[in-house]
């Protein structure tokens, strides 16, 4: 029997045991220590030459103490000698507790002078494209398998914050881009991250522009959380080098903050919550707008729900444009059919504060617009691949009590009486002419033959007169036909549209003026600012309808040397098919007769005006489509 006295000798002897045994490894890893690091090194270059053909070089490795090791003059060269990346001086520290599961984690990491540098010429020219050659030994036949995109993001997130040090100091280690000659620099000239605080300062430099920042905030490596603060240095905005330079885009912050938190993994599904804002921001593109546009504070608060092949925006999700605040919600499945979906909501709001929220330099006819009443606002979309015929867009923009007290920059009610008409192309004013009866051009609506008006609306916009400026059918059969056919083959503005766009707004061909065009039309029907028959009337006595030939008064005149209330069927239903394309009416015939196939689209407008009651059946019957050209156009 073990007398209790026994048993704390065995014990004794047991730890004097394991502390030798401790003492033993200690001592020998002590001394094979730096030869098992030189030969670990040694065998990474060899590898890394073998396989890729450049030079990985360590021009020493040290230990400096018993779990941190310092590796200094790292440089990775290419076959053609030349430098991809260099680093004067790494030391990594390693967490102590990972290391009795086997696991390799930082604690701490600090490293100076170096970065890496990219050359980009063309496709083909690069310093990088030798590293996507290495080929191993042994090459083991792929197998595709699918993996589930919660997995992907779960892992790199935790990746992210499991590798991430508790200590990081860094000193001038940078990223430097040479893209077609130009140089664009991002150095991280100090950071400091200790007991989850982050104090940074960096420079971009780009041929155009010089400038310096910082980031502050704090980082949880364990709850997988971080609130980071990113400003100019001494308040000066911000610019993303090298955007202008290889997109044309330009843009500029003073100060952003970003969050992430809330992450969360279950079966199936990754949750996280994402926040950010920005006070104010600045964005100039060409296809966005020809002005500087303004945004002003811009915040979203977002939940995310990732899962095997979705990602999801959760509905509850908030918005904040300046005054105005809403929620939001999307979906995007990636299979087994790929699909999106979205809505927002803006509940009732002051419309003064809605329309001061909008970015100052995409609504430029609508500054100083002056309202009362308020307004809300739904957005509705769904898009599924495989089947396109479920698309659904609603878009609402509902007044309550709602009126205009002063017009802004654009005078809204102008078509109501004679205006200079201004036509531009390519910033160069081409023609102008009064839109009125005092313009000898101008025919009066009555004057204008029921057949060219009937034929105009079938092709153009047939519920002009009964819809309020928007045809979600309309625009929602574009949207499908164009996703058909992967271009844009068909658009989906009414005539509301194409004459506020033609009367207040330019012709390029910017984002910000479809909006802006959306909005006026928007508010000038939805106002009953101008009735429908004046509105029409204007749209036919402006639109162009050949080279330097506008409104209808001259347009008769050009094609067929007669006035307006004279147009035949086949005559009305030509000028209504040149519309779109009214510059290339040549294209439509073959010597002096109509393509085939454009007398085919003329006897179907003809059959379509008589199945919908605008022309007498007789009319159709027989119309053959072909039309004499008796004016200017004839020669």
């Amino acid at each position: 029997m073990i007398t209790r006295s026994d048993r704390k000798k065995w014990i004794r002897r047991l730890a004097i045991g394991a502390g030798l045994i401790l003492s033993v490894l200690l001592i020998l890893y002590m001394t094979l220590r730096q030869g098992m690091l030189d030969r670990a090194i040694d065998r990474v270059e060899t590898s890394f030459h073998a396989r890729f053909g450049g030079q990985l070089t360590i021009r020493d490795a040290h230990f400096s103490d018993w779990r941190s090791v310092a590796l200094d003059g790292i440089s990775i060269v290419s076959p053609q000698e030349d430098t991809l990346f260099s680093l004067s001086h790494f030391m990594v520290r390693l967490r102590v507790l990972p290391l009795f599961t086997g696991r390799v984690l930082p604690a701490s990491v600090s490293m100076s002078d170096g970065g890496l540098r990219v050359v980009y010429c063309d496709s083909l020219e690069t310093n990088y494209h030798w590293l996507s050659g290495g080929t191993s030994a042994v090459t083991q036949p792929r197998v595709q398998k699918r993996d589930n995109l919660n997995d992907r993001v779960g892992r790199l997130i935790d990746a992210l914050f499991r590798w991430l040090p508790d200590e990081v100091d860094i000193l001038q280690v940078g990223l430097l881009v040479d893209y077609v000659g130009n140089e664009y620099q991002l150095i991280a000239d100090q950071v400091d991250m200790r007991q989850g605080r982050i104090a940074a300062t960096f420079s971009m430099n780009s041929p155009l522009l010089r400038q310096q920042g910082q980031v502050r905030g704090t980082v949880n490596r364990r709850g997988r959380q971080f609130d980071l603060t990113l400003s100019g240095e001494d308040g000066r905005h911000l610019t993303l080098p090298g955007a202008y330079e290889m997109a044309g885009l330009w843009t500029a912050l003073a100060d952003a903050r970003i969050s992430l938190s809330g992450f969360q993994a279950d079966t199936g599904h990754l949750h996280v919550q994402l926040e950010g804002q920005t006070d104010k921001l600045y964005v100039s593109h060409p296809r966005l707008s020809d002005s500087l546009v303004t945004l002003p504070l811009l915040a979203m608060a977002s939940s995310w729900e990732i899962g095997p092949q979705s990602i999801a925006l959760d509905s509850t999700s908030t918005w904040t444009v300046d005054q105005v605040s809403g929620r939001m919600g999307a979906r995007l499945q990636l299979h087994p059919s790929r699909s999106l979906g979205l809505l927002v909501r803006m509940p009732s709001t002051s419309s003064e504060a809605f329309f001061a929220s909008l970015p100052t330099g995409m609504f430029r006819q609508l500054e100083g617009l002056e309202t009362e009443g308020r307004l809300s606002y739904s957005f509705d979309f769904f898009l599924q691949e495989d089947s396109l015929d479920n698309t659904v867009i609603r878009s609402r923009l509902t007044p309550d009590q709602f009126r205009i007290i002063r017009y802004g920059r654009a005078d809204l009610g102008k078509m109501n009486r004679t205006f200079l008409h201004e036509v531009y192309e390519s910033d160069r004013k081409v023609a102008q002419f009064l839109v009125g009866p005092e313009n000898p051009d101008f025919i009066p609506l009555e004057l204008i033959s029921p057949f060219l008006r009937q034929a105009i609306l079938t092709c153009e916009d047939p519920s002009f007169f009964s819809h309020h400026g928007f045809l979600e059918d309309a625009i929602r059969e574009s949207l499908i036909q164009n996703v058909r056919e992967k271009r844009f083959a068909r658009g989906g503005s009414t005539i509301s549209m194409q004459l506020v766009k033609n009367v207040f707004l330019n012709r390029k061909k910017f984002l910000a003026r479809k909006i802006e065009e959306i909005l006026l039309v928007w508010l000038i029907e939805g106002q009953r600012i101008s009735t429908k028959e004046r509105m029409y009337e204007v749209y036919l006595n402006l639109i162009e309808w050949g080279p330097g030939i506008y409104g209808i008064g001259q347009a008769s005149s050009f094609y067929f040397n007669k006035p307006p209330d004279q147009l035949d069927l086949s005559e009305s239903i030509f000028l209504a098919s040149i519309v779109p394309k009214p510059k290339k009416y040549r294209w439509y015939f073959e010597g002096d007769q109509l393509r085939p196939q454009w007398q085919e689209f003329n006897r179907f407008i003809a059959n379509r005006m008589a199945s919908r009651g605008l022309i007498p059946p007789v009319d159709s019957v027989g119309f053959t489509g072909q039309i004499t050209l008796l004016g200017p156009a004839a020669g």
